[in-house]
This record gives C-alpha cells, structure tokens and sequence, in this order.
C-alpha cells in the first residue's frame, strides 16, 4: 500500500502536468492552477476510509480544502465570509469526514471508480465557469482520484494486496446501492443543469 507521500507526490506532480496541458489547450491559469490543486487533493480521497494518521491528514486537508473554498466564493463581509468557511472545515472536517469513516471498510467501496465519478460530478456541480471548465476542473478530480487507485494497486503488485485497489463496486450490497443511486442522481443533475 503507498503512503500519504507518495500520493501527495504523485498527485502534485500529474496536477502540475495537467495544469500545464489546459494552459496548452486555452484554459486560463486560474483554472489550470486550481485543477492542478484538485487533481492532487482528490489523490488523496480515497484513504478517507484510513483508520490511522492518513486520515487526520486527508481530512485536514479536504476541511482546509472546503473552508477556502467557501471563504473565497462567499459574496458579503469578510468575517462572514471567515466564519462560513471555519463553519465548512468542522463540517467537512468532522462531519462529513466522520461519517465516510463511520461507514466505509478500507478498500472498500471509497476505492472505487464509482466513488471517483461521484466526487467529480460533485465537483462539477460546484465549481463556477464555463461549461468546457467545469468539465475541466471536474476531469481533474476523477483522475486524482483515479491516480490514487492506480499508485495502490502499483504498490501492491506481487502482493496479497493486488487488485483490491481499484474496482468498480465494494463488499457491501447496501453501501453499493447507495453509491449506484447518488451516481444516477448527480449524473441527472448534471445533464439537466
């Protein structure tokens, strides 16, 4: 299994070449730096499921993550704007993180390509821009996440680890239906949007 660095690494430096393929491809810097943010953070989703300091790590992350995120996209007063965002990292960080961890099984279903499409859908829906940037932005997190995959299964190759990296569905029926439905769901909403 790799470490938190290597995919901190690996992500950095695949998000630095894919910032520098959309200015390439006419992409403003903004949004090439910021995909090349996304596509290292969403290389680290997937250990969200880690019951060890890897957790407290992403999670920290994604919390910080989400706060700038709120801070930066809030239309008001500046202390509004910092007590959303310090509002969005102990929800992300404490929330939504907890509960990813409550329920999921390392390897498990947060190791999936499903998982990876759902986060970025998500962030597809979320980000501002263009249509052709969204999709941008929204392509960086899916192969982050799927990055993060293939890094796992690579270091686990000729071990009892390889091949329960990446999958396309978990162990459990329930956690994989779930999945399935916020997936259809969010590919509605993206079509219809």
């Amino acid at each position: 299994m790799a470490m938190f660095g290597t995919h901190l690494l690996s992500g950095a430096v695949f998000g630095g070449l894919y910032g520098c393929t959309g200015i390439l491809c006419g992409f403003s810097l903004p949004s090439c730096v910021l995909s090349a943010g996304l596509l290292t953070v969403a290389g680290l989703i997937p250990d969200l499921d880690t019951r060890s300091t890897v957790y407290k790590e992403v999670s920290l992350v994604l919390g910080i993550c989400s706060a700038l995120f709120v801070a930066l996209y809030f239309k008001g007063s500046a202390e509004t704007a910092f007590l959303y965002g310090l509002g969005a990292y102990f929800v992300v960080r404490y929330g939504l993180c907890g509960i990813v961890l409550g329920f999921a099984k390392h390897r498990g279903m947060m190791h999936s390509v499903i998982a990876a499409a759902i986060f970025s859908l998500l962030a597809y829906l979320l980000l501002t821009g263009t249509q052709s940037v969204r999709a941008y932005e929204g392509l960086a997190v899916f192969l982050g996440y799927i990055l993060h995959l293939l890094v796992d299964e690579a270091a686990g190759f000729g071990r009892e680890s390889f091949g329960s990296a990446f999958k396309f569905f978990g162990n459990s029926f329930i956690l994989n239906v779930i999945l399935t439905i916020s997936l259809m769901v969010l590919v509605l909403l993206v079509v219809f949007h």
